[in-house]
Parts: C-alpha cells; sequence; structure tokens
C-alpha cells in the first residue's frame, strides 16, 4: 500500500488526493499511516493548490489593472496574399 501511494505521488498527484478523500480507500489504510501521514499528505496537497490560485488571482489583478492602459492594437491578417499590382510587377 505504501509503494502505490509513493508511486501515485509522482506519476499522478490527482488520483492521489481523489483516494485521500474516498472513504472507503480510507478504510483500508492501516492506523498509524492513517493518523500520521494522511493528515499530513491532505494539507501539503491544499496548502499547494492555495498557492496556485493566490497566484493565479495576483496574476488576473495584475491583468486587470494594465489592460485599461493599452493603447487600441490593430490585429492584421499578415499572411494576406499580395495583390496582382502589388506582388508582381505589371508586364
Amino acid at each position: 500500500m505504501v509503494h502505490k501511494i509513493t508511486d501515485m505521488v509522482h506519476t499522478n498527484p490527482q488520483g492521489l488526493y481523489s483516494m485521500l478523500l474516498n472513504p472507503q480507500t480510507l478504510a483500508g489504510f492501516p492506523k498509524p499511516l492513517l493518523d500520521q501521514m494522511v493528515p499530513v499528505i491532505k494539507s501539503a496537497l491544499v496548502s499547494s493548490l492555495h498557492s496556485v490560485f493566490l497566484f493565479g488571482l495576483i496574476f488576473v489583478l495584475l491583468g486587470a489593472v494594465i489592460a485599461p492602459f493599452l493603447g487600441n492594437i490593430k490585429i492584421t491578417d499578415s499572411r494576406k496574399k499580395p495583390r496582382a499590382s502589388e506582388g508582381e510587377g505589371a508586364v
């Protein structure tokens, strides 16, 4: 069971998080592991998710502050084919 958890940390962290929230899976854990390791792992996962959303919020707020100061930007299609009169010389 411990090797499975160790492998999931590196290969499938979302599956590990889902497993830690599943009551049937938690019932299969040994009592010492359940009492000591599961709260630590849950806390680490929640803390990392908190950090991700906090940094995301910072980027969104920064974009919202900068956006009004951007001027109008004309988006053009740079792949347009040149017209016959512009591209090749007239014969």
